[in-house]
């Protein structure tokens, strides 16, 4: 047998904003990018991308839903709530929770 080479990690892994990881998950090489407001299950073990908004179980981790819809994910997506100023965020509050609860 031929020698085994090595894992390359020359990619790097982007965990977006308001992301949940659970007890003892497992992000494999082979995932890249984990977005924003994502949901990863406790014990799940991922191996690809997760969407953002998205919540994923299981070995290997996978979809189950999505916690709000299409319109919704990139309504939020647009606002980078994530870069404003605690000020900002408290003075456009209301905006922000129609958008979540359209």
């Amino acid at each position: 047998m031929g020698a085994k080479e090595p894992l390359s990690f020359s990619q790097h892994l982007t965990i977006g904003h308001d992301v949940w990881i659970g007890q003892n998950a497992v992000i494999l090489p082979s995932c890249h990018h984990i977005g924003n407001g994502a949901v990863i299950g406790a014990g799940s073990i991922v191996t690809k991308d997760v969407d953002p908004y998205t919540i994923c179980v299981g070995n290997p981790a996978h979809p189950i839903k999505k916690r709000f819809s299409d319109d919704v994910i990139k309504r939020l997506e647009e606002t980078h709530w994530w870069d404003m100023e605690l000020d900002e965020l408290q003075k456009n509050r209301e905006q922000l929770q129609q958008i979540v609860q359209a």
